[in-house]
């Protein structure tokens, strides 16, 4: 026999993980366009065939990283400690780490033509000094940025939190998230 209090912590389990899939869902699309940055930092094909290659391959690569995130960072979090604040507030702070990444690499692969590794990170290292050291600027915008994105994240995740019954029930996530499977498993 289930007891209510079972019944109780099913209940709120399944409704954390179906409110970090939306909120997943929402950074997935933030971070899409956030990573735009890459298609203008390099030509673009010539072909209409390789002009579609490069936006199928460029939204799936980061709706992809952007899944992983959730399935091995937020996901198990939420097994293993089911409250709802601090699910809330570690997938804004997961989420706004992983977006500011993806500046921080847009911006490295804009100068130096290759994404963050470790075999290169002297190299990244030297790059972000000496831009820092000319200008107060930069610290000034990376502070903005991770306010903004952390903003967002909160926002976001009360947003989901608030409507996500209407959310369950709209009709345009199931093409969205259809169409992004669609470009994932190509």
């Amino acid at each position: 026999m289930v007891s209510f209090d079972t019944k109780t912590y099913s209940k709120k389990l399944l409704h954390l993980i179906s409110w970090s899939h939306w909120f997943t869902f929402f950074n997935i699309i933030a971070a899409i366009a956030l990573s735009s940055y890459y298609l203008f930092s390099e030509t673009a094909p010539d072909t209409l065939l390789g002009q579609a290659y490069l936006i199928t391959t460029w939204v799936s690569h980061i709706a992809f990283l952007t899944f992983m995130s959730f399935v091995l960072l937020l996901f198990p979090l939420t097994i293993v400690w089911p409250n709802t604040k601090v699910i809330r507030i570690s997938g804004s702070i997961i989420f706004t780490f992983g977006l500011l990444l993806l500046l921080l690499d847009g911006f490295i692969y804009s100068r130096l033509g290759y994404h963050l590794n470790a075999s290169s990170s002297s190299q990244i290292f030297s790059l972000i000094k000496e831009i820092a050291q000319e200008s107060v600027a930069f610290y000034t915008l990376s502070g903005m940025f991770a306010i903004m994105i952390l903003g967002y994240e909160f926002t976001v995740s009360n947003y989901a939190w608030k409507h996500l019954k209407k959310l369950q029930k709209t009709v345009f996530a199931r093409f969205v998230i259809f169409a992004l499977g669609r470009f994932i498993f190509l």
